[in-house]
């Protein structure tokens, strides 16, 4: 199960298109492990802490400068996927960028490398596996314009786009359904303005399941075990604005 939150400070980003509203903060594995942002004079790590509340560990404790963000579990609860924006060889620019560790936090690997070219906004955000474990999915911004979802091996390889940047809408938020058929995603055009979509993981067969109405948004859509219903956060904006 994950859990997410929304700060003022994402939600005015959100609303300027530039930031997913709600990054996951928490993600529990099936044997009741959960990884869990914390974050303390500035800098956010992730830890792992048992279901009752013992043994939590920092797992990124080398890292006091940047900030590990969205940890999410691979099925068999051996690894965990979290976004990054610390500098490294690979990552120059200090993107927010997709990692991988093992769950006592060794054996980091970077699988997205971006760049920063002529001013664009290049980032990643809201990892979610395949029930197999071989693939992530990831929303994120490659250029100035709208984020998509994107899948990446898991161990390594191209980026493949899934949505269609054409629409100049924002695709956030993916979560992997357990039997391995659709992703489903925030869909929008605004902080205010977002609907519910699923699709094929090759993204293909894309559908609205729940658009709401102009003063509406539909967000964070979590499948539940079975795959037989979705919930969601949905934000109403009142008559006043």
């Amino acid at each position: 199960m994950r859990i997410r939150t929304v700060s003022a400070l994402l939600t005015l980003l959100a609303s300027l298109s530039l930031w997913p509203a709600g990054p996951a903060v928490a993600d529990t594995a099936a044997d009741g492990r959960v990884a869990y942002e914390n974050s303390a004079q500035g800098d956010t790590d992730i830890h792992v802490v048992n279901a009752d509340g013992t043994g939590d560990v920092n797992v990124t404790p080398g890292t006091p400068t940047s900030q590990e963000l969205d940890p999410a579990w691979s099925p068999d609860g051996a690894r965990i996927a979290f976004i990054s924006d610390r500098v490294t060889d690979t990552n120059p620019d200090g993107n927010l960028e997709l990692f991988v560790m093992n769950a006592d936090g060794t054996d980091v690997m970077q699988l997205t490398v971006t760049e920063a070219a002529l001013g664009g906004f290049v980032q990643t955000y809201a990892p979610t596996w395949s029930p197999d474990g071989g693939t992530i999915a990831f929303s994120g911004y490659r250029q100035w314009g709208s984020s998509e979802i994107f899948t990446i091996p898991s161990a390594g390889g191209a980026e493949i786009k899934l949505t269609d940047p054409g629409d100049w809408a924002n695709k956030w938020e993916p979560d992997w359904s357990s039997d391995g058929s659709t992703i489903v995603f925030t869909w929008g055009w605004d902080a205010y303005s977002q609907e519910l979509r699923d699709m094929a993981p090759d993204g293909t067969a894309v559908r609205t399941l729940f658009d709401g109405d102009p003063r509406t948004a539909q967000r964070n859509p979590s499948f539940s075990p079975d795959v037989t219903r979705i919930a969601f956060l949905s934000y109403h904006e009142d008559a006043n604005g």
